[in-house]
């Protein structure tokens, strides 16, 4: 579910571990490695890099978890 509020929005998904959510990211940036360079530009390639440095590591992402 998505819900879109002034200035945010916050996308929900049940059953969802924090673990999951590390695989889902690390493998969403590995498939954006591989576009094919006709289809993208050095500054798309320049983004899945940045979007993988944002990622925390598990332990951090699991304080990160509200109990």
């Amino acid at each position: 579910m998505v819900r879109f509020e002034k200035d945010k929005f916050t996308i929900e998904i049940p059953n969802f571990t924090t673990e999951d959510w590390l695989i889902l990211h690390r493998e969403l940036c590995y498939v954006i490695r591989w576009i094919d360079e006709e289809k993208a530009s050095n500054d798309f390639y320049a983004i899945a890099d940045f979007l993988g440095q944002l990622m925390p590591d598990l332990d951090c992402a699991r304080k990160m978890e509200i109990k």
